[in-house]
């Protein structure tokens, strides 16, 4: 028996516990089994291949099987693209550049182009859709476009003016007088301009030119702007506007009279400043007789243009009060200021409401 308890009583066991297994036949019974190799990490001498490992002496031989050999690997390809995937690369077709017209990437690029110049399209459509629907919604509102100023040409314009566009036919004479009677009127004032130059030789009159310098300046605009009432009044057909008209260029008419009577001091070289001169010119102890005589026909001339826009400016008002009477008259114009002021009452309820409760604590 033995000492170690953990050790059966076995007189054929190993003491240690271990049995080797008996040797069996590599493949068959018929097989001598393989030499043991001292280096069993070294290739075995009868085996060339170095795809083929030595077999593992520690293993179970009768379990062990070695490796099939495995097909060599293929030849390296020439492929153009060595970032590509391999798989999808054939090396019978030809090569296509990426920025090719025959490559599929640039046809789905240009068609994503065409996509979007489609989209493009449609929207510039709707744009044009759009805008061409509020143009008629304004005409239809009576609201003009704004269009670019052309009046006057120089130095700049700062309105538009066109007669043939904006004035009705049956109205256009009646603006072409008035527009005529503008022009009349500002040459009147250039030549009052000279008549007041030549009175420092003749009468020694610095305070005149001093005036007629400053009617250069004013007298174009207001007469311009008594005019554009009658542009207005004509495009639009309302009385209160026609009124409006009649009622400033009235007196502008009276002005024009007063200029052409020529009262001294005042700037306006007409027919008082003319028989003054003409009179100093008949003197022969004067001694300015030959400036005077020339100033006297400056300041006949004069008259004579204011006279003549007298006449013309009246022809004007007689056939703007006709179109007043034809729009309605006074009733009409009531009207209209009625309208008016419902609309700004419209716009601005709060101003309203303030008026009235102001008049109702007072």
């Amino acid at each position: 028996m033995s000492d170690n308890p953990f050790v059966e009583d076995n007189p054929g066991m190993n003491p240690y516990g271990y049995e080797p297994p008996a040797p069996t036949s590599y493949r068959s019974s018929t097989t001598t089994p393989p030499q043991k190799n001292p280096n069993p990490f070294a290739n075995s001498p009868n085996n060339t291949s170095p795809s083929l490992p030595a077999p593992n002496p520690f293993g179970n031989p009768s379990t062990y099987s070695p490796p099939l050999p495995t097909a060599p690997p293929p030849p390296p390809s020439s492929n153009p693209n060595p970032f590509g995937t391999p798989s999808t690369y054939n090396p019978n077709t030809s090569y296509t550049p990426p920025y090719s017209s025959g490559s599929s990437s640039s046809g789905s690029n240009d068609l994503a182009v065409q996509q979007r110049l489609a989209e493009l399209d449609r929207r510039e459509a709707e744009l044009n859709a759009r805008e061409q629907a509020l143009s008629a919604r304004e005409r239809s509102l009576g609201v003009r476009s704004h269009k670019p100023y052309n009046w006057p040409r120089w130095p700049r314009p700062i309105l538009y003016h066109n007669i043939e566009e904006e004035i009705p036919e049956r109205l256009r004479p009646l603006v072409r007088k008035g527009y005529a009677s503008w022009w009349i009127t500002f040459f009147a004032i250039l030549w009052n301009l000279v008549v007041a130059v030549g009175f420092l030789f003749a009468a020694t009159a610095i305070g005149d030119l001093i005036l007629a310098i400053l009617y250069i300046f004013l007298w174009p605009v207001i007469t311009f702007i008594t005019y554009r009432r009658l542009y207005r009044a004509a495009k639009s057909g309302r009385s209160s506007t026609y009124f409006a008209f009649l009622f400033f260029f009235g007196f502008q008419i009276l002005s024009h009279i007063l200029f052409a009577i020529g009262i001294k001091g005042s700037g306006m070289g007409g027919f008082i400043w003319m028989t003054s001169l003409f009179t100093k010119a008949d003197s022969n102890d004067h001694p300015k007789k030959t400036s005077s005589f020339v100033v006297a026909i400056l300041c006949l001339i004069s008259t004579f243009i204011w006279v003549c826009s007298v006449i013309y400016a009246s022809i004007v008002w007689i056939g703007a009060r006709a179109e007043y009477k034809r729009a309605g008259g006074n009733k009409a114009m009531e009207n209209d200021m009625r309208k008016e002021g419902i609309r700004n009452a419209s716009e601005n309820p709060e101003g309203v409401a303030g008026g009235v409760k102001y008049a109702s604590n007072s």
